[in-house]
């Protein structure tokens, strides 16, 4: 996931530099050349865009371990430190591990995975698609 948000964070670098170095100035009558509002709008929708991407980027880049689908950890009972709850040893102290499958509740009836582990972090991924959906149609329906 941190690949895909270099990369996120590349393109909107790339769209917000195309935008800054848009020319907005169009020649009139003398050879003069004068700023252009609308050339000037579109230029800075397209450098909110690319920031906006870039923005994104960046969350993906940072949070992007937590955002993959894992596994809950687990306490080993002789160590006490965290493990995968599939190993069947632990990697701190070499006791053996009953693995446990993921989603299984444990002997208290609690279930494993959590929040926390990024199981649920689709849904601020999705809303941040929606909007960004949202403020792309924007402009492009004021624009017509």
């Amino acid at each position: 996931m941190r690949i895909l948000g270099f990369i996120v964070i590349g393109i909107g670098l790339v769209w917000a530099v195309a935008a800054l170095l848009m020319d907005v100035s169009v020649v009139v009558n003398g050879g003069y050349r004068v700023n252009n509002i609308g050339l000037l709008a579109t230029k800075q929708n397209n450098i909110i865009i690319g920031g906006f991407i870039t923005l994104c980027g960046l969350l993906v880049a940072i949070f992007g371990e937590r955002l993959k689908l894992s596994y809950s950890r687990i306490k080993c009972p002789k160590c006490a430190e965290l493990v995968s709850a599939e190993a069947i040893k632990c990697k701190h102290c070499g006791s053996d591990l009953v693995p446990i499958k993921p989603n299984e509740p444990d002997t208290q009836g609690e279930v494993k995975n959590s929040r926390l582990d990024g199981v649920n972090m689709k849904y601020p991924i999705i809303l941040v698609l929606v909007v960004f959906a949202a403020i792309i149609t924007s402009i492009v329906l004021y624009r017509n």
